[in-house]
Parts: structure tokens; sequence; C-alpha cells
């Protein structure tokens, strides 16, 4: 009987939260890097003046599609990536982001 394969590693880096605002389609208008989740939602919740039913469903589904007259975009979303640590101080210093 043959052994199972073992099960795929985890990539190593760094955990990198980024939150992107923007439409639906196309360029985003804004894509910024955090270190941490809270950090992102709350740049988020202030970006577009979401209240906290708002901030929570993009917490848990890690999107949100909002009314542009009333938030200024169509749609923000939250994104967890893995970067080397070397990319990751870039993206976080705001000097360059490339996922």
């Amino acid at each position: 009987m043959k052994k199972p394969a073992p099960l795929a590693r985890r990539s190593s880096g760094v955990a990198v939260f980024i939150a992107v605002s923007g439409p639906k389609r196309g360029r985003a208008d804004a894509e910024v890097a955090f270190a941490d989740r809270r950090g992102a939602l709350d740049y988020l919740r202030n970006l577009h003046g979401l209240d906290r039913t708002e901030v929570a469903t993009l917490d848990k589904t890690g999107e949100l599609d909002l009314d542009r007259r009333w938030h200024g975009a169509e749609r923000c979303r939250l994104s967890t990536v893995r970067m080397a640590a070397d990319r990751a101080r870039l993206a976080l210093s705001g000097e360059a982001y490339a996922a």
C-alpha cells in the first residue's frame, strides 16, 4: 500500500492586507497595503463612511458593493497576500505594491 502524498505547505512570507477601492470593473482607484486587517478595515471605513454593519459584512465576506453617490466608489475589497519580507516592506512603505 502506498503512502499518501504529503500535504502542501503554506507559502512562507509575510501576510499583507490590501484594501482596494474603485469601480466593479477595471483599474482600482486606490490600493493600499496594511500590516494588520483591522487597519485595512478602518481605512476603508473612514474612506467610504461605512457604518458598523457594513464594516462587519466587509470583514466577513472580504468585499462590499457600494452606492457611488453615497460612498464615492462602486466596490471595496479586502484581501490577504503573502509575499517575501523585502517586498512586503516596500508595499507597506507605499513605494511599490505588486502581488
